[in-house]
């Protein structure tokens, strides 16, 4: 899927290709774009690869038999064939006779090669670089690029006793390579954060425009075309597409709240790097159009059931959807926008496509759909229609669709009235238990950190616990669990996550 991604953006032309992604570090402040088709190994890392070239420039080291020297120390960066690392350490890890030599000194010892090395006037803006004037309260900033034998880039920069930058390995293209270095940028104070530049155009009421030129966000009458579209960068999202640009403004906004309330329930092992990409439609007619440009499997079939209103495709790592309202839907863009960002939070950080039981998977999408963004923190509001067409089900037929047994054997796509189901499984589980959550988390480092996840031991631990280790009777207490929330209408639906 990641090579047939790269084929399909490849052979579009420049102009007709989906903007850069985003590496903002909040920890160096430090940040660039990078070509949108590029593999991404770990949003929370620091490295990014042309997957093609990398994979190309590895099989030819193998035939070679040959190794190239390099720095084993973890301070140090390593070079990626094919990709860029990024890398910033404190002045105190450079010995101090280093340091007294130059930047370039430093970039040499960085590099552990041979390099010819150029000045960079890091506060140059051709026109392409509006992140490039320095701001008050920057300081001093001291930049090189350097040339490796017997290939790749050094991009160094001396910032706020740091040394940052980007080691670019062979098999980058030049052109790539004068994008990654020309688009590296500081991030500014604004508004209590750091930032980048293209972040705070947006946290001021701006869109980007096709070009890239900030544009008042007022109600458009007709959108641009997409790809590229109008864009808003937040803090944790980059959203792009044919989308009135104020519901763009809005629904980034919106979007980073939900992703800081994410990480609280659903904690990282370091910060998220990489921005999330999110593209929107204006109408139901241009996400079919958007659609194909992604290849996203079945959605041939999609269209012509008219049913499928946003998706999150783990090819591309996006969430696309549409911004009007459909006929026949209670659903609105900020809904299906919450359900489709719990997918690509789980796939992305858990960094798997098979480790996450579909009924999880799908019961944590609507637990988060009707959440609301108040005051710091997230009120996850109960599906509350959902719920009443499973409880007239229930109250029918006198049994559920499918029992908890049968949704941890399930791989095919769920029935619209199953969500509620899967969804009062996860609520039952983890917010009616006062372990609940902490179980969870607990499955949560097994899948981030690739140990082996045991569903049954690890979630199911606290039914286990009351059935006296009988599996049965342990989910046959789960069925009275959910059933008892969907029937029960005076039950605590309700839950907050602050931040």
């Amino acid at each position: 899927m990641l090579v047939l991604l790269a084929l399909i953006l490849a052979g579009a032309n420049a102009g007709e290709q989906p903007r850069p992604r985003i590496f903002a570090d909040p920890v160096s402040l430090t940040a660039f774009r990078f070509p949108y088709s590029w593999h991404i190994p770990n949003h929370c890392g620091h490295v990014v690869m042309d997957l093609a070239a990398h994979l190309r420039l590895r099989e030819r080291h193998k035939a070679d038999r040959t190794k190239q020297v390099e720095i084993h120390d973890p301070v140090f960066p390593t070079w990626v064939p094919g990709g860029v690392r990024h890398f910033s350490l404190t002045a105190n890890a450079i010995p101090a006779v280093i340091r007294r030599a130059g930047v370039a000194a430093v970039a040499q010892l960085l590099a552990n090669r041979e390099l010819h090395c150029a000045v960079y006037d890091f506060d140059r803006d051709p026109g392409h670089r509006p992140h490039a004037p320095p701001w008050p309260e920057r300081g001093p900033v001291v930049a090189v690029r350097g040339r490796a034998e017997p290939g790749g880039t050094i991009f160094l920069v001396a910032h706020r006793e740091r040394y940052s930058g980007l080691l670019i390995g062979r098999g980058v293209r030049d052109h790539q390579v004068d994008g990654l270095v020309d688009s590296f940028e500081l991030m500014r104070p604004h508004d209590g954060v750091y930032a980048t530049w293209r972040q705070t155009q947006c946290a001021d009421g701006r869109v980007l425009g096709p070009r890239g030129a900030p544009l008042v966000a007022t109600r458009a009458p007709r959108a641009d075309s997409f790809p590229p579209g109008n864009a808003v960068e937040g803090r944790l999202v980059h959203l792009s597409g044919t989308a009135d640009p104020a519901d763009l403004l809005a629904l980034a906004r919106h979007l980073d709240g939900v992703h800081r309330g994410l990480q609280v329930f659903l904690p990282l092992e370091a910060p998220q790097r990489i921005k999330f990409e999110v593209h929107l439609a204006r109408s139901a007619d241009e996400f079919a159009r958007m659609c194909r440009l992604f290849a996203h499997h079945g959605i041939q079939a999609a269209e012509r059931q008219g049913s499928m209103q946003g998706f999150f495709s783990a090819a591309a790592r996006a969430t696309v959807s549409f911004t009007d309202r459909v006929e026949r839907s209670t659903g609105t863009a900020r809904l299906r926008l919450n359900h489709e960002s719990v997918h690509q939070y789980l796939h992305l950080h858990g960094r798997t496509a098979t480790g996450i039981p579909q009924w999880l998977d799908e019961g944590l999408a609507v637990l988060f759909e009707h959440v609301q963004l108040r005051d710091g923190s997230l009120r996850l509001k109960p599906p509350i229609a959902r719920i009443i067409q499973l409880r007239l089900y229930y109250r029918q037929y006198g049994e559920p669709i499918a029992t908890p047994e049968s949704y941890m054997r399930m791989r095919m796509a769920l029935h619209v009235h199953q969500y509620a189901e899967v969804h009062a499984m996860v609520h039952s589980l983890i917010l009616g238990d006062p372990q609940g959550r902490d179980r969870l988390r607990a499955w949560w480092r097994e899948l981030r950190d690739r140990r082996r996840s045991d569903v049954y031991a690890t979630l199911l631990a606290g039914l286990l616990d009351d059935a006296d280790g009988d599996r049965d009777l342990a989910l046959r207490l789960w069925q009275r669990r959910l059933r008892r929330y969907v029937l029960d209408s005076q039950a605590k639906k309700e839950a907050s996550i602050t931040f």
